[in-house]
C-alpha cells in the first residue's frame, strides 16, 4: 500500500493526533499526564527517521511554544509532550527544544550566549587576523548541525568549540590591550 505523507499544510490520512496514548477522539483522550502535561503527539505514517517525521517534530514544537512562552515545558517536558512519555527524545533541533523546554527565558539566554561567543569571535578575529578563522567556521558548522540533531546534552562539540573560543578571547584581549597601552 502507498501511504501519503505528511505535508507542511498538515499531516496525511494516516496520522492521527494520540493523547495519553489514545487517538484523539477517544473520551480518555482528554486527559493530561501527572503535573498537569498534555500528553498529545503525532503518529507519523512514515518511518523514523525521515525528513518528515522531522517536519512533524517542528510542527509540533512551534505549536507547544506559545502554549507556556516564558518558562517552557521544563527540562526533559518535550519527550512527555510529543510521546506522552519521559524518555531521551528530542525535536533535532536545538532552537525548538529549548523553546518547548526552556520557553523565551532558555530562547534568549541560549541566543546572548551565542551572540557573546560571536563578539569573542570577532575580538580574536580583530587582533589575531586571519589566525583563528577555523573557530569561527567550527563554532558555525556545530551550530548548523544542532538545528538538525541532537539536544543540549549531545551537542557537545559545540559547547567544547565555544569554550575555546571564549577561553582563546581572553588570552588574545590581553595582549591587544598591553599594545594599545605602550
Amino acid at each position: 500500500l502507498l501511504r501519503r505523507p505528511p505535508t507542511l499544510l498538515g499531516p496525511g490520512p494516516e496520522c492521527r493526533e494520540v493523547v495519553g496514548g489514545v487517538d484523539s477522539e477517544a473520551p480518555a483522550a482528554r486527559t493530561a499526564l501527572p503535573g498537569g502535561l498534555p500528553a498529545r503527539r503525532r503518529v507519523p505514517a512514515l518511518t523514523p527517521g525521515t525528513a518528515g517525521e522531522r517536519l512533524d517534530f517542528y510542527q509540533a514544537a512551534l505549536r507547544e511554544i506559545p502554549e507556556k512562552p516564558v518558562l517552557g515545558l521544563g527540562v526533559g517536558g518535550w519527550s512527555v509532550y510529543y510521546y506522552g512519555r519521559d524518555s531521551k527524545n528530542y525535536p533535532h533541533n536545538l532552537f525548538l527544544l529549548v523553546g518547548v523546554e526552556e520557553g523565551l527565558v532558555g530562547l534568549i539566554a541560549l541566543i546572548a550566549f551565542l551572540c557573546v561567543v560571536g563578539l569573542a569571535t570577532k575580538r580574536i578575529l580583530a587582533v589575531a587576523g586571519d589566525r583563528y578563522v577555523v573557530l569561527f567556521a567550527l563554532v558555525a558548522f556545530c551550530v548548523a548541525v544542532s538545528m538538525f540533531s541532537g539536544d543540549l546534552d549531545s551537542n557537545r562539540m559545540l559547547w567544547f568549540w565555544c569554550g575555546v573560543t571564549l577561553a582563546l578571547a581572553r588570552v588574545v584581549a590581553p595582549s591587544s590591550l598591553l599594545k594599545n597601552a605602550i
